[in-house]
């Protein structure tokens, strides 16, 4: 059973299984039920559906509540990790090292919560709680405006916004804090004696001979900087080399407003699922960015559309003032969309 906390867990699963309320001043009505969502017959453009794609927060009013009205939690499986937590739409689910679990509470807001979106329920919503996950673990606490986010093992549950699809998980290891999350609540990827594992996901990475020319790529780029020069002179003149879909391309790239892919300061995730047919996507916070997380190859400029000035890139930055490149990207050509 759910234990009642002066931070406000809501849910207490009884012996038969049904969901049952915590008489407590914070507690909502929601409804914890076994299975999927599919299995559930949940709605469509509802819940999880209501934002398959994952990215920031909805704006618009209707798609917010409707995206409130139930969570699926499913685990999933992404290479290079143990098995994750995922929602119904398959996106990898994520906790903060800055969060407290005893008692619950979340330290992620604002731009923060912009990057890495916490996982919400209304005050009347439906959980669904999959086979291979301790119904014991999961709960919730307050979020305000008659919200809930999702707890596991009393951590709070975010998605990230760089996370387009099933299978990535894009903010793995993003500035040594944030993790994908575990059925029991612990650090996908990290071993049984609490050991992180401070790599980048395997998944999003090439697991063969590419990967490595890619870090050698790199290395090359930063000892090579009039070449690098030249090339951002030409500006749309690179539109082209730089990402052929291959499967090298980078689907989606973190931007950290701080050098070193910070992961105390703001950052914003961009995916290819925003993107045209030719890759491109404007960075919704333009000029801001000195340091990237990425796997694989992209090209950053400084006007929207992918005009002007342009530099190719690969892998993680964690200076773009090494590159000329500080606070000036405006859009990104990334791989284009399958």
């Amino acid at each position: 059973m759910w234990a009642a906390t002066a931070a406000g867990c809501v849910l207490a699963l009884a012996a038969c299984g049904s969901a049952v309320e915590i008489p407590t001043a914070l507690s909502g009505e929601i409804t914890l039920l076994p299975g999927t969502a599919e299995s559930n017959q949940a709605q469509p453009a509802t819940g999880d559906f209501a934002v398959p794609e994952g990215g920031p927060p909805p704006r618009d009013e209707e798609v917010r509540r409707a995206s409130q009205r139930w969570v699926g939690l499913e685990v999933g499986d992404v290479r290079g990790l143990e098995r994750v937590l995922t929602n119904a739409s398959g996106l990898t689910l994520y906790r903060f090292d800055r969060d407290s679990a005893d008692p619950p509470t979340s330290n992620c807001s604002g731009e923060c919560a912009e990057t890495w979106p916490k996982v919400l329920l209304g005050d009347d919503s439906r959980l669904f709680v999959d086979e291979g996950i301790d119904r014991a673990v999961v709960g919730s606490i307050p979020a305000g405006n008659g919200t809930y986010q999702l707890t596991v093992a009393g951590r709070p549950v975010y998605r990230f916004s760089g996370d387009s699809r099933s299978g990535q998980a894009n903010g793995q290891g993003v500035g040594g804090t944030w993790f994908a999350i575990a059925p029991d609540g612990r650090k996908a990827g990290a071993d049984r004696g609490g050991n992180r594992n401070e790599n980048r996901d395997d998944d999003n990475r090439n697991d063969d001979k590419d990967k490595d020319d890619n870090k050698d790529d790199n290395k090359d780029d930063n000892k090579d900087d009039n070449k690098d020069r030249n090339d951002e002179d030409r500006g749309d003149g690179n539109r082209g080399r730089d990402n052929g879909g291959g499967r090298n391309t980078a689907e989606s790239v973190t931007l950290f407003d701080d050098p070193g892919r910070s992961g105390s300061g703001a950052a914003q995730g961009v995916s290819n699922s925003r993107a045209g047919g030719d890759g491109c996507v404007d960075i919704p916070r333009a000029g801001r960015a000195s340091s990237v997380s990425a796997s694989g190859s992209y090209t950053l400029y400084t006007g929207r559309n992918c005009t002007g000035r342009s530099v190719r890139l690969n892998g993680d930055v964690d200076d773009l003032g090494d590159r000329g490149f500080d606070d000036a990207a405006a859009s990104v050509r990334l791989a284009p969309r399958g």
